[in-house]
């Protein structure tokens, strides 16, 4: 995302991998701590997963928490969730801890 293009209210979350790589931006509004959008370099992820957490309005908070749920990486590649959310943590002053990834919800079986 672009400083030049983003509006008064709206706020970015970077991770970047130390040696790889790879990194991720959200977008989010400051006030409202509202999902605005997502950029991710070297993480595979599930675009209708963004796309319904859009539509939900989630907040950037659920995002961070429930990345599991949206990374589409093959069984064996390293995941960066745990990085990425304890980085947001300490940035936001949050405690959250990541949500397991669940297929039922990721798919939305009942």
């Amino acid at each position: 995302f672009s400083d030049l293009t983003k509006a008064e209210e709206e706020a970015h979350f970077h991770w970047r991998h130390a040696q790889e790589k790879i990194c991720l931006t959200i977008a989010y509004e400051q006030s409202s701590r509202k999902f605005l959008g997502i950029n991710t370099f070297g993480i595979r992820m599930r675009h209708e997963i963004f796309d319904r957490w859009l539509n939900e309005e989630r907040s950037v908070d659920h995002v961070v928490q429930y990345l599991a749920d949206a990374n589409f990486d093959p069984e064996f590649y390293r995941s960066y969730e745990k990085q990425i959310l304890n980085q947001f943590n300490k940035q936001m002053g949050t405690q959250m801890r990541p949500a397991r990834k669940n297929l039922k919800r990721i798919f939305q079986l009942k």
